[in-house]
């Protein structure tokens, strides 16, 4: 589970994203042997849009200010990693579509990466994110 981090721009419990324990362990031991990863955050965010819904990207990347910031933590986690441990971020307009996402690692016939699980991807498919009438509905959408 992703906890808020304590720092502003940070959401309420069960707000922030799930992460399973090969995500977590993958993104550690990112972190802590990649040179180009250290010290920077996990980002999620929206890569673009399709037929089917939302494409989602997860990067290491320097976090802005204007961030939602959480922690990398789970259960003993954080304790037994020496080191630096990444917090997870994303940027203000891509959260509120991406909140409650299961985050994923996985190696196998889907290839080799970060698997992001929207629970709301269906209500975002076949949509035209861009046509002005959508954007005014999603917008509505997410202050209920």
């Amino acid at each position: 589970m992703i906890k808020p981090a304590p720092a502003g721009g940070s959401q309420p419990p069960g707000e922030g994203f799930v992460f399973t324990k090969a995500a977590i362990a993958q993104t550690l031991q990112l972190a802590q042997g990649e040179p180009h990863c250290q010290y920077s955050a996990l980002r999620i965010y929206l890569a673009g849009k399709i037929c089917d819904g939302f494409t989602y990207g997860v990067q290491f990347d320097e976090p802005l200010a204007t961030d939602h910031r959480f922690e990398l933590l789970a259960a003993g986690e954080r304790t037994a990693v020496a080191g630096p441990v990444p917090q997870v971020i994303c940027d203000q307009e891509s959260y509120p579509f991406l909140r409650g996402s299961t985050i994923d690692y996985v190696d196998d016939e889907r290839g080799r990466g970060y698997l992001v699980t929207n629970p709301h991807h269906t209500d975002y498919a076949g949509k035209f994110y861009k046509d002005p009438a959508w954007q005014a509905e999603l917008t509505e959408r997410l202050r209920l």
